[in-house]
């Protein structure tokens, strides 16, 4: 590998190992009440061995056959990480076989696997033998788990290592790794010679500072300081041609890892100088540790990181300005709300509700998102609405209202959820001429391509459109519930007739009304209207709903036959109680354990009787290469 190419490839697994590291939380997010009432403890599934597996892979392990011997290897292996118990057991007869002197390789690869599974510590020696007599790839399976283990004659066996020019790049890096692992403090003076050496692999240096960073944490300002000092023109310019480029790179990469656990001013000022960098890769390194430091730091570079290019940088800065809480802050992070980046927008989203719970940015952080909101940035007001519905700003009801109508489908969703978090009386009326509307609207088409269907061509259905609607309308009808706003329940009621079921060659059922989310969630609101002249009739179709399993046909899903057994709870339905009882006893099969989980809330609410408890499920592992033929 080329110093050009080396520096290429491990720039690319910084950019990974940085990606892996970042974490959203994310708190606000579009979610259902109606999921969340109808949640479910699944049957937990307890995976089973045959007692006499053990055995069979036992006596494959003394057999003079090589196969069977990697095969039974293998299987410990497998069996292990999938729970199988008492496989330790194994350990000498597997401890035996690798000090045989002839073990083919492959063999010896799956008994040393075996081994490291197994966590046997008494192995370390033959496992150190093995790695260091043996290829590369036995290597690289066994030397990480000398590093995890600590085992210490390893460490003797790296720092010789690590001194020595003649050997292949990949024994040095797994030296050095083995290294940093142990925090080995007599590899300092050589890991600070190969960072320093320009003439190394690229890949020796960046781990060798990384080795180096994770060990001492002080008094390494001076390397970092040195290398960043001589950098060529190069890299403020980065052309592509110029060959020092690479080599500028590694060394400022190499200096934000070896500063990536240093904490005094002279680091900081050095960290800051890093979290600038034009190369992103830099850059994360060093936000990462200003931000454990202290999240102010960032302060002097906050709007040149918030217009990086690098998503990285971003999403560090994100977290930064939410540290740092000022009225400045936030008007920056604001601007993140609209990053193209999904994540990041929701990260942000996140972040300003946090910070809209600090009594002093409240003000600010609501601000900020309204004048996100009415501005024509889709991103940005997609997650203003999310924001401004999770910390209750009702002045922004009119104009969620307003972005149902909105042709990004994305806002129109999220508008009416940030409704439904809001839950404003005056939006009822405007909810429910929404519902109207997309009900007939989809009622028509659906009845239309009953007539067009077998035309030619056949017509187009926009189905991605429609599941916008299916989701902005699920969102507004459970809004009608929590608002008990009772003009509703005639157009709800037109969600209760069973869908009628369609052979292969009819057209898809697109009517709102025939949808089993928006159907759950009109089923779920009625039982939140207030009781009436129409709760008999309606209750008794809930119960023809919760009842509709085979031979009954049409039948219905576990989701609306679950909302029916809630609604007649909170409808106080005490006829109903039979039913219930009987799908709640009713559903070991996995398909109605939703059904079952419902009927025992219900009931659990209605006459006290105890929630029901879900019974493990034994499954057993069967597919072994050697198993008993019981």
């Amino acid at each position: 590998m080329t110093k050009a190419s080396s520096t290429s490839w491990l720039l690319w697994q910084t950019c990974l190992l940085l990606l892996s590291f970042s974490t959203v939380t994310i708190g606000v997010e579009l979610d259902s009440l109606v999921d969340q009432d109808l949640t479910y403890e699944e049957r937990p599934q307890t995976t089973v061995f045959h007692p006499r597996l053990g055995t069979l892979w036992s006596a494959a392990l003394d057999s003079p056959e090589m196969e069977l011997k990697r095969q039974a290897s293998q299987a410990i292996s497998e069996a292990h990480q999938a729970g199988m118990n008492n496989l330790e057991d194994m350990i000498p007869k597997l401890m035996e076989l690798l000090r045989t002197d002839d073990l083919p390789e492959d063999v010896t690869y799956d008994v040393a696997h075996a081994l490291i599974e197994l966590e046997a510590f008494d192995a370390a020696e033959l496992l150190m033998k093995r790695a260091v007599e043996s290829n590369l790839s036995l290597s690289l399976l066994i030397e990480p788990a000398l590093a995890r283990w600590d085992f210490k004659p390893m460490r003797k066996v790296w720092l010789a290592r690590i001194d020595q020019d003649n050997l292949d790049s990949s024994r040095i890096v797994l030296a050095i790794d083995g290294l940093r692992v142990v925090k080995e403090s007599q590899a300092v003076e050589s890991l600070r010679s190969r960072v320093r050496d320009r003439d190394d692999l690229s890949e020796i240096r960046l781990k060798s500072a990384l080795a180096l960073g994770a060990i001492q944490h002080e008094g390494l300002e001076s390397i970092a300081h040195e290398l960043m000092t001589s950098l060529s023109a190069a890299a403020k310019v980065r052309p592509e041609a110029d060959s020092s480029f690479a080599i500028d790179l590694v060394n400022r990469l190499v200096s934000a890892r070896l500063l990536r656990y240093h904490d005094g001013d002279e680091a900081v000022e050095l960290l800051v100088e890093l979290a600038a960098d034009l190369e992103g890769a830099v850059a994360v390194i060093a936000l990462e540790r200003l931000l454990e430091i202290d999240p102010s730091l960032v302060k002097p570079i906050n709007k040149e990181l918030v217009g990086s290019p690098d998503a990285n940088v971003r999403r560090l800065v994100s977290q930064a300005l939410t540290g740092q809480a000022t009225v400045e802050a936030v008007v920056l992070l604001n601007e993140l709300l609209d990053d193209p980046i999904p994540d990041i927008r929701v990260q942000t989203a996140d972040q300003m509700v946090l910070l809209d719970g600090n009594e002093g940015l409240s003000d600010i952080v609501r601000t900020s998102a309204m004048k996100m909101l009415m501005s024509d940035r889709p991103r940005g007001v997609e997650q203003a609405a999310m924001v401004l519905g999770a910390i209750d700003h009702k002045p922004a009801a009119d104009t969620l209202v307003k972005l149902l109508y909105s042709d990004v489908h994305e806002v129109a969703v999220a508008a009416a959820w940030g409704l439904r978090k809001l839950v404003v009386i005056e939006t009822a009326e405007p909810i429910l001429n929404r519902l109207r509307s997309e009900v007939k609207r989809t009622k028509d088409l659906d009845d239309e391509l009953w007539k067009t269907w077998k035309s030619n061509p056949p017509p187009t259905v926009d189905f991605k459109r429609l599941s916008v609607i299916y989701r902005q309308l699920d969102q507004l009808i459970q809004t009608l519930g929590l608002l008990e706003y009772v003009p509703s329940r005639e157009v709800l009621e037109q969600f209760l007739p069973t869908p009628p079921a369609r052979g292969l060659g009819d057209p898809p059922a697109v009517a709102a009304t025939y949808t089993v989310t928006t159907r759950s969630a009109a089923i779920w609101t009625l039982g939140h209207l207030p009781i009436d002249d129409s709760t008999d009739r309606i209750s008794g179709r809930l119960s023809e709903i919760l009842n509709a399993t085979p031979p009954v046909s049409p039948t219905e899903s576990s989701q609306t036959r679950a909302a029916a057994a809630m609604s007649l709870g909170w409808m106080n339905i005490r006829s109903a109680i039979p039913l219930l009882k009987k799908y709640r006893d009713s559903s070991s099969l996995a398909a109605h354990e939703r059904v079952g989980a419902a009927c025992g809330r219900t009931l659990h609410n209605l006459v006290g009787d105890p929630l029901p408890k879900s019974v493990p499920n034994e499954v057993h592992r069967l597919g072994w290469f050697l198993e008993p033929i019981d």
